[in-house]
């Protein structure tokens, strides 16, 4: 990483837990595979338009392709099962 994207993720790393906290979410974990550039990150948010938010506030998609992909506990999926 070079550059415009280096300077960028280097001035986001300080930031992710007060952008996610401003936004009712918190960071769980992230993680990168450096040999293909894929990063991944645990946000825990009210929903996928607060993600989204966090996202934009932190600039990743002006460097990054970025996918929001909403899940549940397994344990919340199964009552909702058993609701339904």
């Amino acid at each position: 990483m070079g550059g415009e994207a280096k300077k960028k993720a280097l001035a986001m790393g300080p930031k992710m837990a007060e952008v996610s906290k401003a936004h009712s979410s918190e960071i769980k974990g992230g993680w990168v595979s450096r040999a293909n550039h894929t990063s991944y990150v645990l946000v825990d948010a009210p929903g996928a338009h607060d993600v989204e938010d966090v996202v934009w506030e932190l600039e990743l998609p002006h460097w990054n392709t970025v996918a929001i992909h909403p899940v549940v506990t397994v344990e919340d999926a199964m009552q909702r099962l058993a609701e339904s």
